[in-house]
């Protein structure tokens, strides 16, 4: 699963700032977009981070050949997991949407058939605050060694310092959520490195909400500390060099 992640940012990065935009690209993200969720729920998440930076550098996207591209690919590569769903009492759904927000509203609302229900991992309805979360779900992602509050913290400096730091280039993207011309963002405009800070807000924000203590869900970021502490190390040194 982290194999696939870092191959999807892979050619996110080669399409958008690399420039290497063909469709033959285009199409190969697509189709392992949708080999993706074969292995994790995760890859939602990551997914959603694709598509608002691809609206914010371009707001038409969906209506040109790339996007067509991609969607084609992507149905395609998706046609084994609707017949293995078809064919097996949606056990794949189960899985992937199991212990999730999205879980409760289908059950909720009755938006799959019963037989797609996994109603043995109900999703809690209270969240727990912010305190917790930060001063004991999120630690625990670090493990239970002696040194888990130190790496916790120097991680949470870094994360913050990052958003700080970028505050400007972050506000650039939110404003080009804005669907107009004006609010348009170009990829040469911001630093590359702002997909996987963007990408990892999303995804403890998202955790959070799913509304239950299980850093397990919080795997999927393991592949991203040390880079994010990496970053942080270079931004405070070019910092302390003027730069």
């Amino acid at each position: 699963a982290v194999m696939y992640r870092l191959r999807r940012i892979r050619f996110f990065y080669q399409l958008f700032f690399y420039k290497k935009s063909n469709l033959k690209n285009f199409a190969l993200f697509g189709f392992l977009s949708a080999v993706a969720f074969y292995l994790s729920d995760s890859v939602m998440v990551l997914l959603i981070t694709f598509f608002i930076f691809w609206f914010i550098f371009d707001k038409l996207f969906f209506l040109k050949k790339p996007f067509l591209a991609y969607l084609s690919s992507f149905i395609f590569g998706s046609i084994p997991l609707v017949y293995f769903n078809l064919t097996h009492n949606f056990s794949h759904i189960k899985h992937l949407f199991s212990e999730t927000i999205v879980h409760r509203l289908v059950c909720k609302y009755n938006l799959l058939p019963k037989v797609a229900y996994c109603l043995d991992n109900w999703v809690d309805s209270e969240k727990n605050s912010l305190a917790f979360f930060f001063t004991k779900d999120l630690p625990n992602f670090f493990g239970n060694t002696n040194f888990k509050w130190a790496y916790y913290i120097i991680f949470l400096a870094a994360f913050i310092y990052l958003v700080y730091a970028n505050r400007k280039s972050l506000r650039k993207l939110i404003l080009g959520i804005i669907p107009k011309k004006k609010f348009s963002v170009l990829p040469k405009d911001i630093k590359p490195e702002l997909f996987i800070l963007v990408y990892a807000l999303l995804y403890i924000i998202v955790y959070y909400f799913r509304g239950m203590s299980k850093p397990r869900y919080l795997y999927s970021l393991y592949v991203w500390v040390p880079f994010i502490i990496a970053l942080f190390a270079i931004e405070l040194k070019n910092k302390l060099r003027g730069k």
